[in-house]
């Protein structure tokens, strides 16, 4: 992505030095074609270039811990405590560690990604321009797919007795009828202690 970017800015740099030193000696041809680059189709791929890699930087652990309400939920993740489930998959290694915020804050639909960026940006909005205190709440109930993305086909998962003993649990989990989180399931989330809430939704 950087050597695309690098590429851009060269063409583009090229371009403009033609148009304000040999714009008079272009044919009419070249004229449409040298400002149909530079003004036209240059910035296009120089936002998608750039809004890529931005939003490919968001996924990182890295991004949420600059917030400083997003800090305790980062700081959760690497406390000897390993009865949360974000403790407990970030250092068993269950999610990739770099983004492992992302991994389960992804929705489980084709659009999944996108969405959850737009999200993230109405924390931003809510926090910043709205005046929002403490930690973010989730807007929607946590959706069970995130966890079966690694778990339903996981054997382990399935040979489990309490995962086994209601014949229902898989199908309800799967068409949003019951979660994960649950008080007699998987109530602990994040760490309270040190300011983060839970994750039901």
């Amino acid at each position: 992505m950087t050597f695309f970017i690098a590429v851009l800015l060269a063409a583009y740099a090229l371009g403009m030095w033609s148009m304000l030193t040999h714009w008079s000696a272009l044919t009419p041809k070249s004229r449409k074609i040298t400002a149909f680059f530079t003004l036209g189709l240059f910035p296009f791929l120089w936002v998608m270039a750039v809004a890529y890699q931005d939003l490919e930087r968001v996924k990182h652990v890295g991004f949420c811990e600059k917030c400083h309400t997003m800090r305790p939920f980062v700081d959760n993740l690497k406390s000897e405590n390993l009865e949360p489930l974000s403790t407990l998959h970030y250092q068993n290694n269950w999610v990739r560690q770099e983004s492992a915020c992302y991994e389960c804050h992804t929705s489980y639909t084709m659009f999944g990604p996108l969405t959850a960026k737009f999200k993230g940006l109405r924390h931003l909005y809510v926090y910043y321009v709205q005046g929002g205190e403490g930690a973010p709440k989730l807007y929607d109930k946590y959706d069970a797919r995130q966890c079966l993305r690694c778990h339903g086909p996981s054997r382990r998962y399935l040979k489990m007795r309490k995962h086994t003993r209601d014949e229902n649990l898989l199908k309800d989990l799967v068409e949003g009828k019951r979660s994960c989180i649950e008080s007699d399931c998987h109530s602990l989330v994040h760490l309270k202690e040190t300011g983060a809430a839970n994750d039901k939704g």
